[in-house]
Protein backbone atom coordinates (compact mmCIF):
# COMPACT_ATOMS: atom_id res chain seq x y z
CA UNK A 1 0.00 0.00 0.00
CA UNK A 2 2.77 1.70 0.41
CA UNK A 3 4.31 1.39 -2.50
CA UNK A 4 1.00 2.68 -4.79
CA UNK A 5 0.65 5.80 -2.16
CA UNK A 6 3.93 6.51 -3.04
CA UNK A 7 3.00 6.19 -7.23
CA UNK A 8 0.13 8.64 -6.08
CA UNK A 9 -2.74 6.10 -5.92
CA UNK A 10 -4.91 8.16 -3.65
CA UNK A 11 -7.84 5.35 -3.72
CA UNK A 12 -7.60 1.25 -4.62
CA UNK A 13 -10.23 -1.21 -4.64
CA UNK A 14 -9.39 -4.50 -3.44
CA UNK A 15 -11.54 -7.04 -4.00
CA UNK A 16 -11.04 -10.48 -2.17
CA UNK A 17 -12.79 -13.25 0.09
CA UNK A 18 -12.91 -13.30 3.95
CA UNK A 19 -9.26 -13.79 4.46
CA UNK A 20 -8.05 -10.78 2.11
CA UNK A 21 -10.71 -8.56 3.60
CA UNK A 22 -9.45 -9.57 7.40
CA UNK A 23 -6.51 -8.67 6.58
CA UNK A 24 -6.71 -5.40 5.51
CA UNK A 25 -9.18 -4.43 8.45
CA UNK A 26 -6.60 -5.82 10.82
CA UNK A 27 -3.64 -3.58 9.10
CA UNK A 28 -6.34 -0.74 9.30
CA UNK A 29 -6.67 -0.43 5.41
CA UNK A 30 -9.91 0.08 4.74
CA UNK A 31 -11.55 3.21 4.23
CA UNK A 32 -15.12 1.57 2.96
CA UNK A 33 -16.54 -1.89 3.19
CA UNK A 34 -18.95 -3.29 0.32
CA UNK A 35 -20.68 -6.51 1.53
CA UNK A 36 -23.16 -8.38 -0.47
CA UNK A 37 -25.31 -11.17 1.03
CA UNK A 38 -27.61 -13.59 -0.24
CA UNK A 39 -30.89 -14.88 1.16
CA UNK A 40 -29.19 -18.39 1.97
CA UNK A 41 -27.40 -20.49 4.27
CA UNK A 42 -24.82 -22.76 3.14
CA UNK A 43 -23.81 -24.75 6.34
CA UNK A 44 -19.96 -24.66 7.24
CA UNK A 45 -17.66 -23.33 5.41
CA UNK A 46 -14.65 -20.61 5.45
CA UNK A 47 -15.23 -17.22 7.92
CA UNK A 48 -15.87 -14.15 6.29
CA UNK A 49 -14.44 -12.04 9.03
CA UNK A 50 -11.33 -12.48 11.24
CA UNK A 51 -9.71 -10.03 13.23
CA UNK A 52 -8.59 -9.08 16.44
CA UNK A 53 -11.75 -6.76 17.76
CA UNK A 54 -13.31 -6.08 20.85
CA UNK A 55 -15.26 -9.71 21.81
CA UNK A 56 -17.62 -6.77 23.64
CA UNK A 57 -20.77 -5.99 22.32
CA UNK A 58 -20.62 -2.41 23.72
CA UNK A 59 -16.47 -2.23 22.12
CA UNK A 60 -17.65 -3.24 18.48
CA UNK A 61 -16.11 -1.62 15.78
CA UNK A 62 -19.04 0.61 14.17
CA UNK A 63 -19.64 3.26 11.25
CA UNK A 64 -22.11 4.77 9.30
CA UNK A 65 -24.12 2.52 6.86
CA UNK A 66 -25.85 2.70 3.97
CA UNK A 67 -27.72 -0.33 2.17
CA UNK A 68 -29.06 -1.60 -1.34
CA UNK A 69 -31.04 -4.28 -2.64
CA UNK A 70 -29.72 -6.10 -5.57
CA UNK A 71 -32.36 -8.36 -6.24
CA UNK A 72 -32.73 -10.67 -3.76
CA UNK A 73 -28.86 -10.12 -2.34
CA UNK A 74 -28.38 -6.74 0.00
CA UNK A 75 -24.97 -4.81 -0.45
CA UNK A 76 -24.39 -2.83 2.50
CA UNK A 77 -21.67 -0.07 2.52
CA UNK A 78 -19.73 0.27 6.02
CA UNK A 79 -17.93 3.66 5.56
CA UNK A 80 -14.60 3.12 8.55
CA UNK A 81 -12.98 6.74 7.60
CA UNK A 82 -14.16 9.96 6.45
CA UNK A 83 -17.16 9.72 4.22
CA UNK A 84 -16.35 11.78 1.03
CA UNK A 85 -18.24 14.58 0.32
CA UNK A 86 -21.85 14.02 -1.78
CA UNK A 87 -21.13 10.28 -0.76
CA UNK A 88 -22.66 10.27 2.81
CA UNK A 89 -24.71 7.41 3.76
CA UNK A 90 -28.73 8.71 3.71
Amino acid sequence: MAALSGQGWGRILVEGGGKTVSDFLEAGLIDSLSLTTAPMLIGDGVPGLRFAGNPALAGALRAPVRRFMLGDDLLTQVWFRAIPEGEAPS
